[in-house]
């Protein structure tokens, strides 16, 4: 085939979310996805912009932007002092509750 289209994708930089795949919370790459039109499979000009998605900077998988959630906050130990990740339920320090 001589002609088609094709998406191509960038790093758009960091995005807090929870991944949906592994469960890891923090900064993962924003990925910015646009359609192009090719001759030879050479990208000639874009047609239009696909869904953004965001990889996993843990497990490396790709999810549409809208499908993660942002990171729970995080949270002090009020034992120890520990800084601790929003999904955890107890520290990961000295094993306190976070209630």
């Amino acid at each position: 085939m001589l002609f088609g289209s094709k998406v191509v994708r960038k790093d758009a930089g960091a995005i807090d979310r929870v991944c949906p795949w592994c469960g890891v919370p923090g900064p993962h790459t924003l990925v910015e996805a646009d359609n192009y039109f090719t001759v030879y499979f050479i990208p000639l000009f874009r047609t239009g912009r696909a869904d953004d998605q965001v990889r996993c900077r843990s497990c490396r998988q790709l999810f549409p932007a809208r499908m993660t959630s942002p990171s729970p906050a995080a949270w002090s130990c009020r034992t120890c002092a520990n800084v601790n990740p929003g999904t955890s339920n107890q520290c990961l320090k000295c094993g306190a509750s976070s209630a």
